[in-house]
């Protein structure tokens, strides 16, 4: 029988949920990004570069593609350096680059 992974999400003042895996017995925090910070993320391209240009917590759209964001679980509005495109993406799927 193979061991099981328990991952726990609690929310501390509507900030980035703090994680805490069993395994380890440490809280892992969700990255808590800022505007302007350099991060990278996977595409079906390959790895992408940019800048965080704001924490979306509201729902929006992008290009008419809806952001199903919110306080208890924000996305992150990201801009690549390369092309100058938008896009939202969950803190982790970002990288701090």
């Amino acid at each position: 029988m193979e061991p099981r992974t328990l991952s726990v999400v609690l929310q501390n003042d509507g900030n980035a949920p703090l994680r805490i895996d069993k395994d380890k017995g440490e809280p892992d925090v969700a990255k808590d990004l800022h505007k302007g910070d350099k991060v990278e993320w996977q595409t079906s391209q390959g790895t992408t570069r940019g800048k965080v240009v704001k924490k979306q917590t509201t729902p929006t759209t992008i290009k008419d593609h809806p952001v199903k964001a919110s306080r208890s679980d924000p996305q992150y509005i990201v801009e690549s350096t390369k092309t100058g495109k938008r896009a939202a993406h969950k803190p982790q799927a970002l990288d701090k680059a």
